[in-house]
């Protein structure tokens, strides 16, 4: 069984790829060498398990305040143990969720402007190495995204993981 669940997690995005959601990320990802759709990119969520509704909709903040409690500790566990050398966070509230598992503070670097929506960036350090980069719009459902903000925020994301100052 644990074999299957591998594999199907391995084949994700062959099997489902959702493109209208993942492609939107794509060119971040190729901005630092990685797909999704080659196996050089995974996707992790705060919380490991498909909702329904989708979180979107989830209106009940206890509901997702609980979800969230309840898979901190594995989440932690694979970003402390994994052998990851990127990690990207995608929107404001990803961050500050983020920075409370994990018990740290990004630094703020600088930001990108698109049209209309501005997003702030944000680096920092896991304790393995792995570097972290992020960004303060959701680049898939924030109003207000445009094809230049997207390509800003690859660039930028582009430009800081080989800044050797990530601390």
């Amino acid at each position: 069984m644990l074999h299957r669940v591998v594999n199907a997690c391995n084949g994700y995005f062959e099997a489902n790829p959702y493109r209208g959601w993942f492609d939107q990320l794509e060119p971040v990802l190729q901005s630092v060498g990685a797909s999704y759709y080659n196996g050089t990119a995974c996707h992790l969520d705060l919380v490991q398990w498909a909702t329904d509704p989708v979180w979107s909709k989830i209106s009940n903040r206890a509901v997702r305040d609980r979800l969230l409690a309840e898979d901190a500790a594995f989440l932690r566990h694979q970003l402390r143990t994994g052998p990851f050398r990127l990690l990207l966070i995608n929107g404001s509230s990803v961050v500050r969720q983020f920075e409370r598992m994990m018990g740290m503070s990004l630094r703020p670097a600088g930001s990108v402007k698109g049209t209309s929506v501005e997003s702030r960036m944000a680096v920092g350090r896991l304790p393995l190495g792995t570097r972290v980069v992020a960004w303060s719009v959701n680049i898939q459902s924030s109003f207000g995204i445009c094809n230049g903000l997207r390509a800003a925020i690859a660039s930028r994301v582009g430009e800081l993981n080989h800044d050797d100052a990530i601390a």
